[in-house]
């Protein structure tokens, strides 16, 4: 009845007005405020859209660059320099050129062998609980005089994330059950 009544007084209904409106501002948005018909987006827009996302995707590349390829897993360079910067801090040694030169192909080898361990470690289901890894950081603050909490603050300060330790951690652990 209503839309008999609304036809016949020449009223739209709201919905219809509603989506109109939508469309009116949409043909605008793409078209420019003269045009009466819809026209595709100019070829410059569509470019500039390809161009960014070429080069959003290069730089992600060149972001990650791997160290060393162990099995189905990857060492990169950015695990590289963080577990760098965490033995040179648990060591107390200087951040040198000559020091990362001489400790780099150690720390490698060291992250390849704990992704070795975390692979037999899979294979064999050997899980290492989450409360097992708090434990150990637990400790380790304790032997160093640190509050809860301190010694991821202590990494982060130095630009170290966190995970570069709970992973040694884990795999150290995960080792010690094969």
């Amino acid at each position: 009845e209503e839309r008999d009544r609304d036809a016949a007084s020449g009223l739209r209904p709201a919905r219809d007005l509603r989506r109109a409106s939508v469309l009116w501002w949409a043909r605008r948005a793409l078209c420019g405020p003269d045009s009466d018909e819809y026209s595709p987006p100019p070829m410059k827009w569509i470019a500039a859209f390809l161009f960014l996302a070429v080069a959003a995707t290069s730089a992600w590349a060149q972001e990650i660059r791997i160290a060393a390829v162990v099995n189905d897993d990857i060492v990169t360079d950015a695990d590289l320099a963080s577990r760098l910067k965490l033995v040179e801090l648990s060591a107390n040694t200087p951040d040198t050129p000559e020091n990362r030169k001489r400790l780099e192909p150690q720390v490698l080898r060291t992250l390849i062998d704990e992704k070795l361990q975390m692979q037999e470690a899979k294979r064999l289901g050997i899980k290492v609980p989450k409360s097992e890894v708090e434990a150990a950081v637990a400790n380790i603050e304790e032997r160093n005089h640190m509050p809860k909490g301190g010694l991821e603050a202590y990494l982060e300060q130095h630009g170290v994330p966190m995970a570069t330790l709970t992973d040694q951690i884990t795999a150290s652990l995960a080792f010690g059950r094969i």
